[in-house]
C-alpha cells in the first residue's frame, strides 16, 4: 500500500474508514477508492514542493495510534469474523504512513501508544505534542533523540532472532503502558487497559506457513532484542494489529515503531 496524502499531511483515520466502507460499497480496492475521495501520493507531494520551490519544507505527521480491533496481549483474544474484517486495514495504513519518511525532511511521531479502545484519535495531546516538537526540532538540525526504537537489521538463527535498533537514546527499555477504553484519559477511565513493563510484548514470529505466532522477547543488550519461538523464524512483526499491547521503548520514553520484517 503507497502513503497518500492530503494538504501536506498522512491520510487520517476518519478518512481511511471513509475509504474503507466506500470501497466495500463499490467494490473498489483501497488505493482506488483514497484517489476518488483526492488525495495524493508521496511522489505527487515531491512534486507539489517542486512547484513551490520549497523541495526541503519540512514536513511532520502523526502515525495512527490504537485501532479498535484485533488486540495483542499474552493470550489471544477471539474476535467475530466481521470485526476483524472491519479493522485490519490499520497495520498496512500505518505502514504507508511511515513510508512516506522516505521522502527528504519529513519526520512521524509514532502514536501506538495513544488513543483508546474506541476513538483511534487521542483526545490527551500532551504527548503527540511533545513527539512532533522532537520531530521538528531534529530536523531543524538539533542532535536530539526523535524517534523511537527503529529497526536496524534482523539476524535470523532457526528458533532465535536478534533484532537490531538505532534511536535508542541510552539504551532499550519497557515501560508500563495504560490505555483508556472509553474515557478521555486512562486516569479517568474506571476500568484501563494496563500493559505490565515486564514482560517485553508485542513481537510475533511465523515460519513457512505465514501463521504468526507470539514470541518470547527480552533485551538482550541496550540496542538489541533477542525473540525465541517454538518453531524456525522466518518472519517477525511487532505491534502489528489494529490495537497492539506493547511496551518497547528508548531512554527518552519514545514507542517503538511497527514493523513487520520477512527473511529474504
Amino acid at each position: 500500500m503507497e502513503a497518500w496524502l492530503l494538504s501536506e499531511r498522512i491520510l487520517t483515520a476518519s478518512q481511511a474508514e471513509l475509504a474503507r466502507r466506500e470501497g466495500e460499497r463499490l467494490g473498489l480496492n483501497f488505493s482506488e477508492i483514497v484517489q476518488r475521495l483526492g488525495l495524493v501520493s508521496s511522489e505527487e507531494l515531491s512534486q507539489f514542493r517542486s512547484i513551490r520551490g520549497q523541495l526541503r519544507t519540512a514536513t511532520d505527521f502523526i502515525q495512527e495510534g490504537q485501532a479498535k480491533g484485533q488486540q495483542l496481549s499474552l493470550r489471544r483474544l477471539s474476535l467475530d469474523d466481521n470485526l476483524r474484517k472491519r479493522s485490519q486495514h490499520w497495520p498496512e495504513l500505518r505502514a504507508a504512513q511511515a513510508s512516506a519518511l522516505s521522502l527528504p525532511r519529513t519526520g512521524m511521531a509514532v502514536a501506538i501508544d495513544q488513543g483508546n479502545y474506541n476513538d483511534i484519535h487521542p483526545r490527551v495531546k500532551q504527548a503527540i505534542g511533545r513527539r512532533l516538537a522532537l520531530q521538528a526540532q531534529q530536523l531543524d538540525g538539533q542532535n536530539n533523540v526523535a524517534d523511537g526504537p527503529t529497526l536496524e537489521r534482523i539476524e535470523f538463527n532457526g528458533k532465535q532472532a536478534r533484532l537490531h535498533f538505532a534511536s535508542v537514546g541510552q539504551g532499550l527499555e519497557t515501560r508500563r503502558v495504560i490505555l483508556p477504553r472509553t474515557a478521555a484519559s486512562a486516569a479517568l477511565d474506571d476500568n484501563p487497559i494496563i500493559v505490565p513493563a515486564d514482560p517485553l510484548i508485542g513481537f510475533e514470529t511465523a515460519n513457512h506457513d505465514a501463521t504468526f505466532q507470539l514470541a518470547t522477547a527480552r533485551i538482550l543488550s541496550s540496542t538489541c532484542v533477542e525473540l525465541t519461538a517454538t518453531h524456525t523464524i522466518q518472519a517477525i512483526r511487532y505491534a502489528f494489529v489494529p490495537f497492539p499491547l506493547c511496551n518497547l521503548y528508548n531512554s527518552a520514553g519514545l514507542p517503538a515503531r511497527p514493523f513487520q520484517h520477512s527473511q529474504p
